[in-house]
């Protein structure tokens, strides 16, 4: 479908997306230390919207990641912001470069277009500046899943591999959906569930397929370790007299007695000194 979809629509893609985004996050950064305001003013409100600010439409999405809730304490704070930017500039501009400008357009799309509808659809206040926070965040994601070792220098100084930075990172979003079945429950209200879904729902949309396909691989794998294991491990001859097994004494040799009944191994212990098996 996306190929199909390519080969029609490609020419349309935007070149040099993620330059365009990261300079639009950065300016409204910097402008919101003059007017704090400002981001207010940007952020994604439908009543608001419905009453003529129809720039939040697309505003939203140059709302730059001022913070993420850590275990319910909000971390915020310049260097998150600068940080935020970094990946979504350097993890960005590699996704172009691997997917095609139309692939990663989609990417972005689909991340700006999906929150925008569950806005809409339950008519709340609560999504505010989800879109490219999550977009930054869905970049990283991305990145990660397609180069699971590549490293980078947290705090400039210690090498960690970035599959390991994305688990953990998947382990704070699960607890927060966690959280928010909680509210949803509590409340019979299906806002934050949704809320929490929009956030990420770009990222599965283009990886469900290969999560599932490798899932099947690894089954198989697992299949295939067990069937290994069990055809190392398993007798081929065992001594009808005294039990000794082909396992228990590799160097043993076992024949087959032509005068019992059925097939009957015996050890060169035995092979001459048995009773013989009657029908």
């Amino acid at each position: 479908m996306l190929k199909r979809l390519e080969r029609k629509l490609g020419r349309y893609a935007i070149p040099g997306l993620t330059l365009f985004l990261v300079t639009g996050q950065g300016a409204a950064w910097i402008m919101s230390k003059a007017k704090p305001e400002v981001l207010e003013a940007m952020t994604l409100s439908p009543r608001m919207i419905l009453e003529g600010e129809v720039w939040r439409l697309f505003s939203f999405i140059f709302v730059p990641p001022l913070g993420t809730p850590f275990f319910g304490i909000q971390v915020t704070g310049d260097i998150f912001t600068i940080f935020g930017l970094l990946i979504l500039f350097s993890f960005g501009r590699a996704l172009d470069a691997y997917w095609g400008n139309f692939r990663y357009n989609l990417f972005i799309l689909l991340g700006w277009f999906i929150p925008l509808v569950v806005a809409f659809s339950l008519f709340t206040e609560d999504l505010g500046g989800v879109g490219l926070v999550s977009i930054n965040l869905m970049v990283f994601q991305a990145f990660a899943y397609l180069n699971p070792e590549y490293e980078i220098l947290l705090m400039l100084i210690l090498p960690v591999k970035i599959k390991w930075l994305a688990r953990l990172t998947w382990l704070f979003l699960g607890l927060g959906f966690l959280m928010a079945v909680f509210l949803s429950v509590v409340s019979l209200d299906p806002t934050p569930v949704l809320v929490s879904l929009a956030a990420v729902a770009n990222f599965f949309v283009f990886f469900t397929s290969d999560i599932l396909l490798r899932l099947r691989g690894v089954g198989r794998r697992a299949a295939k370790t067990k069937e290994v294991r069990a055809k190392a491990s398993a007798v081929t001859h065992r001594c009808s007299a005294c039990g000794i097994t082909d396992r228990d004494d590799p160097q043993m040799s076992f024949r087959y007695c032509s005068q019992c009944a059925g097939r009957h191994a015996y050890c060169q212990d035995h092979l001459r000194d048995h009773e013989h098996v009657r029908e």
